[in-house]
């Protein structure tokens, strides 16, 4: 049987689209205000390094899962608990983006259609897709991405006549700990949650360049995001962008150009589910592949379903209303830390040493 993978370009849209996600939704961190610009650019910095080490990970043992890696280096204790641990943070993230859109959904656009409608229909199209051959992914973020990006630019340009470009200023308004706080809590809400895709990197072909794959998406998905940041803060200013549940829907619905694009608020919604369906797909394999790994089960796909109904079970009862979700994205930063930083460093520690030393068993 002819081994599932990506190539390069298509690994690189998805992790891309897992990027996007919820932030195309919420927004990043508005907290230093008219300087969110700048901790956005802290953020990537501060991502650089760790995408680096996710990276570095992967060249470390090309072709394999990290479930797998874990199990080599920490032995089967060890590796056990670091797999529990990723599988519950694939499950839960899941089920945070799965709420995210399903509030969002349920605040703006779909007033009187049950959460659970949302989450039903966005994890019937995530179970069905990881289900296929993986490269069905791929293929569909060599798809999505673009028209992402094309509305992107699109939205820029017609809604040039409601900048205003005092919104920016002053800079640097706010204290540099404020700003770089800001940064940090970029770099966990969305960046370093490509944690992610070191289970999914046995799919990658050993002859591309994890390091390109890593960076290029980084690259692509930070400048997009800046200038989502940079329109939202230019049409909205920094008191209604910092009270908008969702920035850049309320910046979408200024814009006006003649009837025909009066609520292109509507084309933005597209762009949000087809960021969310990526990530929840996503979150919804590394949880299936660890929950095959720790029930050694031979072929992930068959837990596809159970797992994406425990997603929609743990998204409608982890809180009660939208504002206790905005007040855990508050403290998400703390609470990923650990996912994001302390277990793949040890891995990456753990994995130069062996290597080195050639102790890794095979």
């Amino acid at each position: 049987m002819r081994k599932e993978s990506m190539t390069s370009r298509q690994a690189i849209s998805v992790i891309v689209l897992f990027i996007f996600g919820s932030t195309i939704i919420l927004g990043l961190n508005t907290e230093p205000k008219q300087d969110s610009w700048i901790s956005l650019i802290i953020g990537i910095i501060l991502s650089l390094p760790l995408v680096l080490m996710y990276a570095r990970i992967i060249k470390l043992f090309p072709g394999e899962s990290l479930y797998n890696i874990t199990e080599r280096l920490l032995g089967k204790v060890g590796g056990t608990i670091i797999n529990i641990m990723i599988t519950w943070y694939a499950i839960h993230l899941g089920s945070l983006v799965l709420r995210n859109f399903s509030e969002y959904a349920e605040i703006s656009i779909l007033l009187h259609t049950p959460q659970i409608i949302v989450m039903i229909s966005i994890i019937f199209i995530a179970v069905y897709t990881a289900k296929m051959n993986i490269e069905i992914l791929g293929k569909w973020g060599i798809f999505v991405l673009p028209i992402i990006l094309i509305m992107v630019i699109i939205t820029l340009i017609l809604s040039i006549g409601d900048y205003n470009i005092n919104n920016l200023f002053p800079i640097m308004e706010h204290s540099f700990k404020k700003v770089f706080d800001g940064g940090f809590k970029i770099l966990a809400f969305p960046l370093a949650e490509t944690v992610l895709i070191l289970p999914l990197a046995d799919f990658f072909k050993k002859t591309d360049s994890s390091y390109k794959i890593y960076i290029s998406s980084l690259i692509i998905a930070g400048f997009t995001l800046l200038i989502i940041i940079f329109r939202n803060l230019l049409i909205l200013g920094t008191p209604l962008m910092t009270l908008s549940y969702f920035p850049t829907f309320t910046a979408a619905r200024i814009i006006e150009l003649g009837e025909f694009l009066s609520r292109i608020e509507g084309v933005i919604t597209i762009n949000f589910v087809l960021a969310e369906i990526t990530k929840v797909t996503i979150c919804l394999i590394v949880g299936a592949k660890g929950m095959a790994k720790l029930f050694n089960i031979k072929n992930y796909k068959n837990l596809a379903l159970p797992v994406g109904l425990l997603i929609i079970t743990l998204s409608l009862t982890q809180f009660s209303n939208v504002f206790q979700m905005f007040d855990f994205i508050k403290i998400y930063h703390i609470y990923a830390f650990p996912f994001q930083i302390i277990i793949p460093m040890i891995i990456w520690v753990v994995g130069e040493i062996k290597t080195k030393n050639n102790k890794v068993v095979t």
